[in-house]
């Protein structure tokens, strides 16, 4: 490389990685313009990725919350077709089976009041043990032609247990100690505006899906 009146001298050159790149920017001199630049980029950039990663997770959720939605219904007319009367009361052995608690009990232990659905404050992992109890009970009431209201509520605890049974031993924080997650509906309405938001910029900028 040239160095003033025609002088040369060799140098190392230096290939750095993205998030070596990264770094330096970050940690450079605000007051040089391209630093200030690449720092105000990478500010933008982290919180879109901020909001899309909220986004997917909160649809995560919300479409497990309407998994456990469908699997409800299924369990609830297998236990009808079953001879179920008191559909409260079959419902209800799953908590004690799954939460070793009946249902009552949980939303105490969790400060969940009485008139919220207890589901609608379920994480992903809590969501999924439902899902998993109600479809494998749904599915043994009605292979096994279980009849009567006692032995199927009978039944849907033990299985309860079952999965809770499993989840001990693989180390898995029991579904009672689970954490409590905002309301199910905070959830869509987050979404809801995303979507919103996502709509109107589509139709304010006519370069997009063109």
């Amino acid at each position: 490389m040239e160095v003033g009146k025609g002088a040369r001298r060799e140098a190392v050159d230096y290939f750095l990685s993205r998030t070596a790149c990264r770094l330096i920017a970050m940690n450079g001199d605000p007051t040089k313009p391209a630093i200030a630049a690449a720092q105000a980029y990478f500010l933008v950039q982290t919180h879109r990725m901020e909001i899309e990663e909220q986004r997917s997770a909160d649809q995560q959720r919300l479409d497990m919350r309407n998994k456990v939605t469908e699997s409800f219904k299924r369990i609830a007319g297998v236990a009808q077709d079953a001879g179920v009367v008191r559909q409260a009361i079959f419902h209800d052995a799953r908590y004690r089976g799954l939460y070793g608690l009946p249902m009552r009990e949980v939303k105490k232990r969790k400060g969940i009041k009485d008139k919220e659905n207890l589901l609608d404050r379920a994480g992903s992992m809590e969501l999924s043990a439902n899902d998993f109890q109600m479809n494998l009970a749904a599915e043994v009431i009605a292979t096994k032609g279980i009849k009567g209201e006692a032995a199927a509520i009978a039944l849907n605890q033990r299985i309860g247990h079952e999965v809770r049974e499993t989840m001990r031993k693989e180390g898995a924080t029991l579904p009672e100690n689970l954490p409590v997650e905002p309301p199910i509906s905070e959830v869509r309405k987050r979404l809801a505006k995303v979507s919103k938001a996502a709509v109107e910029k589509k139709s304010s900028d006519p370069s997009i899906g063109s």
